[in-house]
């Protein structure tokens, strides 16, 4: 490797020092001092910006955890809410008569449409013997034969005239002839 003869004259001479009390002396004392100054505050600014980073994330945990707590809260007041609510619920004789079961007289008349057993016997004539039973005559005169007209009164009336050909809406007050139990 060729170095030039510059190189190796500067290399010859060992370091240099400015002599004290020269203009390269308190030159090179002044860049030493900002250097110094500037590491300093490099330092100091590092050091605020890891403690401000350390203070900000303390901050951020204690309001995750206070936001993580109200929202807890929140569900536990809609928890409590509607546990009344179910609870005021049950208490209300629908829900028991319902799903609890009720008292006997109730559930007797949700199912046979009468307050109490012995009342629906009561209503009715007494029973028939197997004799009267046959003396009545045939079935087709003790249950006369049922046409259109008897079992859809609607469709009889005349309160809706039918158009031919022409679709109309049923009213609210029509119901609907194919469901209709006879």
């Amino acid at each position: 490797m060729h170095k030039n003869d510059v190189y190796r004259n500067e290399r010859k001479e060992g370091p240099r020092f400015a002599d004290r009390n020269s203009f390269e002396f308190e030159y090179g004392m002044r860049w030493k001092r900002l250097y110094e100054m500037y590491k300093e505050k490099k330092m100091l600014l590092e050091s605020d910006l890891q403690a401000e980073m350390e203070q900000l994330e303390a901050r951020f945990a204690l309001v995750r955890h206070e936001h993580e707590t109200e929202k807890l809260r929140r569900e536990l007041m809609a928890r409590e809410a509607e546990a009344m609510q179910m609870g005021r619920y049950r208490q209300s004789s629908n829900y028991q008569d319902r799903y609890m079961g009720g008292s006997q007289e109730n559930r007797y008349s949700d199912y046979h449409g009468s307050a109490r057993p012995n009342e629906r016997y009561q209503q009715q004539a007494p029973p028939i013997s197997s004799e009267d039973r046959y003396s009545q005559g045939p079935p087709s005169e003790r249950y006369p034969p049922s046409t259109p007209e008897d079992r859809y009164p609607a469709a009889r009336s005349n309160e809706y005239p039918q158009q031919g050909g022409v679709k109309r809406e049923p009213a609210a007050e029509d119901f609907d002839l194919k469901r209709t139990r006879y």
